[in-house]
């Protein structure tokens, strides 16, 4: 009914109720009146506060349907409004299941109201922190209001809403999900993905680890193009939850500079202490990453072969040939001196044209590490004038000292 209307009959209510010596709000339908007011009427006047009206408690809004986590301690908001002193107690019961059962009841709070006349919240912590009891699943919250009759106890409102418990042990596990899409992609996580990950970890289909390289491998990552030095310092960001320390950075970059693959690295990453502890802090398992290609069985091995492109070849190493290459010396079918044989006279090779100058300073800086000195570079030129072949020059330098000391430094000897 309208505020206005509605105050004539109170006014006419209390004045029959002095007459006759009834109590005010005795009757049915002016409690329900009361209970079903509006904010806006509430603070419409003093008149209402000074009638003997009773309280009432509501849930705040946003606790409908809300989804919290178990084994934490969960504040729940509920609004007050005293309009006088007669209400007794309110009471807040939560049960197991999408109704009120009272054998299914596993929380509950009795409280009497405040005095004080007017609109306030008061916080009920449910605590859920015994995991065995409350298991993830729906749980109906019930809030009511009592005041005292002739009677006894009887109800002024009472509201039932739901709200969800999810496993803390999923929450956690969507937490690290949504810290890949946060450092990797730098972006929200959209719903299927973050779930689908989430899901798997809860369930033990995949680890940290793996969840990790799909990240890292994605096409989505992939077309970010990044350079190796913007890579080691999203690893150390995602998976450390720090920044690179400078040599630890400076190591990691290397180590791709020198032919090993990003795979490597992110296994380095993903089998450390470090990102130990930080599966740990999300309570899902660490795993590790299985490595496929020979460039990353021996960082030595490949770090010669790729010396060999970098210098000989003057060019960066491609895929196929570092673990080709790599391949041939770590299963022991060729040796160090076949492998540079195989660059020195390979067809990108003779391609070049190289002079005779160029071809012996090539040697030097190959297979010596070094500029050529005058006097050998002079003897070595005038071998090659007087019908040396190219071959033996090479046979030289592969069967010097200075070279066996290379290939003894990247441990193939």
């Amino acid at each position: 009914m309208k505020f206005k209307k509605w105050v004539r009959i109170l006014a006419t209510t209390v004045a029959f109720s002095l007459l006759f010596s009834v109590p005010v709000f005795g009757a049915e339908t002016a409690e329900d009146e009361l209970t079903m007011m509006s904010s806006e009427q509430v603070s419409e006047d003093v008149i209402l506060a000074g009638t003997g009206a009773h309280a009432s408690i509501y849930p705040d809004p946003t606790m409908y349907d809300a989804i919290y986590s178990n084994n934490t301690k969960i504040n729940l908001v509920f609004n007050v409004r005293t309009f006088g002193n007669e209400m007794e107690r309110y009471e807040i019961r939560i049960f197991k299941g999408n109704t009120e059962n009272s054998t299914s009841l596993v929380a509950r709070k009795n409280a009497d109201f405040e005095t004080t006349k007017g609109t306030s919240n008061v916080t009920y912590t449910w605590d859920t922190t015994d995991y065995n009891k409350f298991t993830p699943g729906t749980y109906t919250i019930s809030c009511t209001s009592f005041y005292n009759s002739t009677n006894g106890d009887a109800v002024n409102n009472k509201e039932l809403f739901n709200v969800t418990l999810e496993d803390y042990k999923l929450i956690l596990d969507r937490q690290f999900v949504q810290r890949l899409y946060d450092k990797v992609f730098q972006r929200s996580g959209d719903t299927a993905g973050l779930n689908n990950w989430a899901n798997k970890l809860y369930n033990g289909t995949t680890t940290g680890a793996t969840t990790a390289w799909n990240f890292f491998f994605s096409p989505e990552f992939l077309n970010k193009n990044t350079s190796d030095e913007q890579y080691v310092d999203i690893l150390y960001q995602a998976l450390f939850d720090r920044d690179a320390d400078e040599g630890g950075k400076a190591n990691w970059v290397n180590i791709l500079k020198d032919g090993m693959s990003r795979a490597y690295v992110l296994k380095g990453f993903t089998d450390s202490v470090e990102f130990n502890r930080l599966c740990g802090v999300y309570g899902i398992q660490q795993g590790t990453i299985i490595l496929s290609e020979n460039r990353d069985r021996n960082p030595k091995v490949t770090a010669f072969v790729n010396r060999l492109y970098s210098i000989a070849m003057n060019r960066s190493a491609d895929v196929n040939g570092l673990n080709d290459w790599t391949g041939k010396l770590l299963d022991k079918k060729q040796t160090p001196k076949q492998v540079a044989s195989g660059f020195v006279f390979s067809q990108e090779m003779t391609n070049r044209n190289l002079s005779n100058q160029q071809f012996v300073t090539m040697l030097y800086q190959t297979m010596m590490d070094r500029e050529p000195d005058e006097a050998g570079l002079n003897d070595w030129l005038t071998r090659l004038k007087t019908g040396t072949s190219r071959q033996t020059v090479f046979n030289g330098f592969a069967d010097s000292t200075e070279f066996d000391n290379i290939v003894k430094a990247y441990g193939l000897k």
